[in-house]
């Protein structure tokens, strides 16, 4: 304990990391698992300076912390740091999962790892993981949204087109002004050739108020697309 706050106070008087280190790592020497060593030591570590530090330090207070939201904050922020500085993703995806194995329906961990097993070449493990999300009862109608679209974005590149527009059509039933949801639609009928949706869904969408607050470039590029399609329609006026 007196190597500890030994350690505190060197940072908090004098900003001496070296020093503060030297006493933590005498504290655990004495007891290798203190929790609150173990949480000063991440706390020293900086994911700018030495990620690898940092992460490891994360995961060792994961393993000692008793209170389970110190072990998911822990987890989560080895896990981000592995991903994102150290570009670990075996280690992060690791992380990501020990906190699903607490909190199955973690929102950010569930994000997370399904973005490493997209990336790693596995899009049934990323669709898995999605879908599993989607059981969750607790689910705001954003995140829905949110998870839909990701799903969405999964199928088509599978090659799974009719699942696509079916998820991307549930998203903006849940939330019908989801911005990802309404530009991944779009792009979906153009991709297709289907210009007669296209031109109907931009119509619906830019008629009234529902994209009141959205930011003013997105809404004139959605009033492009829609020139585009009637222009493709054969209906040039109108496209002008």
């Amino acid at each position: 304990a007196l190597h500890i706050r030994l350690a505190q106070l060197r940072v908090a008087e004098g900003e001496d990391k070296a020093g503060a280190k030297a006493s933590i790592e005498a504290a655990l020497a004495l007891v290798p698992e203190h929790p609150t060593a173990l949480g000063v030591l991440a706390q020293l570590a900086s994911p700018d300076e030495d990620p690898r530090a940092f992460a490891d330090a994360k995961l060792r207070e994961a393993d000692s912390a008793k209170d389970e939201d110190v072990k998911i904050a822990a987890l989560m922020a080895a896990g981000d740091v592995l991903q994102s500085r150290v570009g670990d993703s075996a280690a992060a995806a690791a992380a990501y999962d020990r906190v699903l194995q607490m909190r199955p329906y973690h929102a950010e961990a569930t994000w997370a790892l399904a973005g490493l097993s997209e990336k790693s070449g596995d899009p049934e493990a990323a669709q898995r993981l999605l879908e599993h999300k989607l059981e969750d009862e607790s689910l705001t109608p954003p995140e829905k949204a949110r998870i839909l679209t990701q799903l969405a974005a999964l199928s088509r590149a599978a090659g799974v087109t009719p699942a696509a527009e079916r998820r991307l059509l549930e998203a903006l039933g849940t939330v019908p002004d989801h911005i990802p949801a309404i530009v991944a639609l779009a792009d979906f009928y153009a991709d297709a050739e289907r210009f007669s949706d296209l031109e109907a869904f931009l119509k619906e969408i830019l008629d009234g108020t529902m994209l009141a607050a959205a930011p003013a470039a997105l809404v004139a590029d959605l009033h492009r697309r829609l020139a585009g399609a009637q222009e493709k329609l054969g209906r040039d006026d109108d496209a002008y």
